[in-house]
């Protein structure tokens, strides 16, 4: 189980939460600002130099785990959040005039459904889409009305692979 009170950096809590994922290759903070911007580092030493590094993987990684952790993990069982998507909305390369560090700056969208309302959905789907008089669209429409919207923008300093 997470304890905050080991795990602190970004790194550390990625890991001990999803460790299948294995360790990622980042410091610095949580991306959501570009004061605290997740860096992503292709010198790190848990890098295997005989692979290629792909550092965009890594920021899809973080940001599809990022979102676990805010909309399941650290939430009360009774708030959690099923369905969970994300799609780029917007990205661009930012270069910082005082450091030269490069960011790679996010837009994204992401959707998702209580869990009561993914459990419904989900049910109703199961139980009635293979009857010929299932109304899809009145489902789809329900389903569009439940879905939650959030826009996020993540930072990423990518000075080491860029």
């Amino acid at each position: 189980m997470y304890n905050p009170d080991i795990h602190k950096t970004a790194r550390e809590v990625m890991y001990a939460i999803f460790p299948d994922i294995g360790e990622l290759p980042i410091k610095g903070g949580w991306g959501l600002s570009k004061e605290d911007a997740v860096i992503i580092d292709k010198n790190d030493s848990i890098v295997n130099k005989l692979q290629p590094f792909n550092g965009l993987a890594i920021e899809y990684l973080f940001m599809e785990y990022l979102n676990y952790l805010d909309l399941i993990t650290f939430k009360p069982l009774e708030s959690c959040y099923s369905g969970i998507r994300y799609k780029l909305i917007k990205q661009e390369l930012i270069t910082d005039d005082d450091t030269c560090n490069i960011y790679d700056k996010m837009k994204i969208e992401v959707t998702c459904f209580t869990d009561k309302d993914w459990d419904e959905l989900k049910n109703e789907w199961d139980n009635n889409h293979l009857d010929e008089n299932f109304d899809e669209k009145a489902h789809d429409d329900k389903r569009n009305s439940k879905m939650m919207s959030i826009e996020r923008t993540m930072w990423f300093e990518i000075s080491s692979f860029i």
